[in-house]
């Protein structure tokens, strides 16, 4: 594979890429589990979401770009604690998604490396990412970056 990946905070201009991978991601999701079941027209609406997150101080969406083509995003934005507990703010990491034909390039580790640079500069608590107990991939990449398990989320369908 000749050419280099290139990394970038993203634009709106790069909403119809992150849409795409956002819809492989989905799909994915979907293939774990029904849970995942999409909504009609639910690209619009992401597009709608991730346009409006992009506005924000508090989110962060960060690609990564191979010959010009978008292979890989990162979403991830602050979120306020309760008032129950200590904390007061932490970093959610919503999406992480690379193609697959660009895994296994440090591409995944680029992007939690800049969501750790994100949560610093954002002065939150911690980092919280929930990946799918299908996912071991995804539950591997957390691990090597410090995160540990500490709730299991459980669903009963009506």
């Amino acid at each position: 594979m000749k050419g280099e990946l290139e990394y970038k905070m993203a634009s709106v201009k790069d909403m119809d890429g992150i849409v795409a991978l956002q819809t492989k991601l989905a799909e994915m999701h979907v293939d774990i589990d029904k849970y995942y079941a999409l909504r009609p027209n639910y690209q619009a609406a992401v597009r709608t979401f991730f346009t409006e997150k992009m506005k924000s101080k508090e989110a962060l969406f960060y690609v990564a770009e191979f010959d010009g083509k978008m292979v890989g995003y990162l979403f991830c934005s602050v979120v306020e604690g309760t008032p129950v507990f200590r904390f007061k703010k932490y970093l959610e990491i919503s999406d992480l998604f690379v193609d697959p034909a660009f895994r296994r390039k440090h591409v995944a580790q680029r992007f939690f490396d800049e969501a750790k640079r994100f949560a610093k500069r954002c002065s939150v608590d911690f980092i919280v990412c929930n990946p799918d107990v299908g996912n071991i991939p995804a539950q591997k990449l957390c691990a090597k970056n410090g995160l540990k398990p500490i709730i299991a989320k459980m669903i009963f369908r009506m």
